[in-house]
C-alpha cells in the first residue's frame, strides 16, 4: 500500500473478532503486541476466548487514519440522514492512487458480490488492478 498500490477496502461498522478455543493460541500470542492492538477477553470456564482486532489496523499509519476518518463520517450520515437518500454504499472522494474506502449504508450480502466489479472500475477508472 505504501507503494500506491490500487485497493478498495469496504468497512463495516464493526471490529473484527473471532472466538477461539484457549488452546488454539500459542501462549506467546499477544506478547510484544501494542495493547490497542489486540483485545482478549477470556472466559476461561468455558475455555474460549475472544479476539477483537481494531479496524483497519493492518493499514501504514497514513491510510489507517484516513480510512477511520471516512468511517467515522460516513456512521454519522447513516446516523443522521434518513436511509431513502443514501446510496448503497459511500464511496471516499479519495486519492488516485493507494487505497480508497468504502462503507455500506444497508446490510451486504452475497447478492452484492457481483457488484465489486464494476464498482472498482468506477472508483478507479483508469489503469484498474485486477478484481
Amino acid at each position: 500500500m505504501d507503494s500506491g498500490e490500487q485497493a478498495l477496502v469496504v468497512l463495516s461498522g464493526d471490529r473484527a473478532a473471532s472466538t477461539l478455543f484457549s488452546e488454539e493460541l500459542p501462549e506467546s500470542f499477544a506478547q510484544g503486541l501494542p495493547e490497542e492492538c489486540l483485545t482478549v477477553r477470556p472466559d476461561l470456564q468455558a475455555g474460549m476466548i475472544d479476539i477483537e482486532v481494531p479496524p483497519l489496523d493492518w493499514l501504514p499509519e497514513e491510510h489507517r487514519t484516513r480510512g477511520l476518518r471516512f468511517a467515522d463520517w460516513a456512521r454519522h450520515q447513516v446516523a443522521t440522514l434518513p436511509a431513502l437518500v443514501l446510496p448503497h454504499l459511500l464511496v471516499e472522494d479519495g486519492p488516485r492512487r493507494g487505497p480508497r474506502f468504502a462503507f455500506p449504508t444497508r446490510p451486504v450480502t452475497r447478492a452484492h458480490v457481483g457488484l465489486l466489479e464494476p464498482l472498482v472500475r468506477r472508483v478507479f477508472p483508469e489503469d484498474r488492478p485486477s478484481p
